[in-house]
């Protein structure tokens, strides 16, 4: 168990609600750790004073100061939760680059690219569909047909643009 306290933001009154979270999973053979975040707001004294509370009153197995922003703690937090890890085969073919299918990403950066080119005329309401898609022998790339769904009518013509224009900007960038 990991419980993530902003160091910054009334962190003894988070103390209150740690301290039954630790205790539970201690009770159940869970290790649980405290990250205290935003170290680099506090003053050393402070940040020291408050360690040693949490040390002291949570009952955590570790108590790690962490700046995310800074990037400071962030090597010790990833070791805890790395050696609470078990070990188990591994859950995906290494070939596996992702567990979603191809399309999938290809009707993302389709997405991407309507939320670039629309700018402030964005309709949100807004997702791509791959309908078809067909691998082409080199040098040609392959043939992927989207289909762009707005929420309301009117949004039609902000994806498609004038006379088009707006339709082969997306496929240009997302090419």
């Amino acid at each position: 168990l990991l419980l993530v306290v902003d160091a910054a933001d009334r962190p003894r009154e988070a103390l209150a609600l740690v301290r039954p979270a630790v205790a539970s999973a201690l009770a159940r053979g869970v290790k649980a750790a405290v990250a205290l975040n935003k170290v680099d707001l506090l003053g050393w004294e402070e940040h020291d004073a408050l360690v040693a509370d949490f040390k002291e009153d949570a009952g955590a197995d570790a108590v790690i100061s962490v700046s995310a922003k800074q990037t400071l703690g962030l090597p010790e937090l990833t070791a805890w939760v790395a050696a609470q890890l078990p070990e188990s085969p591994a859950l995906y073919a290494r070939s596996d680059v992702a567990a979603a299918p191809e399309r999938f990403f290809v009707a993302e950066i389709v997405r991407k690219h309507l939320f670039l080119t629309l700018h402030q005329e964005l309709p949100y309401g807004m997702t791509a569909e791959v309908v078809e898609g067909k691998e082409r022998r080199a040098p040609h790339k392959p043939r992927v047909s989207v289909v762009v769904y707005v929420e309301q009518e009117r949004h039609k013509g902000m994806v498609v643009g004038a006379g088009g224009a707006g339709v082969k900007a997306l496929g240009v960038a997302a090419r």
